[in-house]
């Protein structure tokens, strides 16, 4: 099966890693996931990473240690916004999408944001949607 798209998930629980993983597997989705548990390793990644096989889409937990997934949003906008599109999923188990918008200053679509816990049916009705919209695009 050819991949189209890689994901990359910056998630601080092993838990949701292994849930993701076992979420990917069972589904035999066509995505390539990259699993980093932090912010400062996925902008390491993201650096070294060729342009070929830079993520489509980012998942990012908002409450990660150290650099917040906010700090690192507006990192990766400063340093690859014209390069590549911006496709975001925040993933929070505290903030709600209008919190969001309001941290980021700007409007955050309800369907770029899952709240944990996150289910199966939940995962797969946002992510398919636009690893199939960046397959259109390549």
């Amino acid at each position: 099966m050819k991949i189209m798209a890689n994901i990359l998930f910056i998630e601080k629980s092993d838990a949701y890693i292994n849930y993701l993983q076992h979420f990917i597997a069972l589904k035999d989705l066509n995505i390539q996931p990259i699993f980093t548990k932090s912010a400062e390793s996925a902008l390491l990644f993201l650096e070294t990473c060729p342009a070929s096989e830079f993520p489509k889409i980012i998942c990012v937990d908002l409450q990660l240690n150290r650099m917040c997934g906010l700090q690192f949003i507006r990192i990766f906008k400063q340093k690859y916004s014209e390069s590549f599109p911006e496709t975001y999923i925040f993933i929070s188990s505290h903030l709600t999408p209008e919190e969001l918008s309001v941290s980021l200053e700007k409007e955050i679509d309800e369907n770029r944001f899952i709240k944990k816990p996150i289910t199966f049916d939940q995962f797969a009705d946002k992510i398919l949607p636009l690893v199939e919209n960046n397959q259109k695009r390549a």
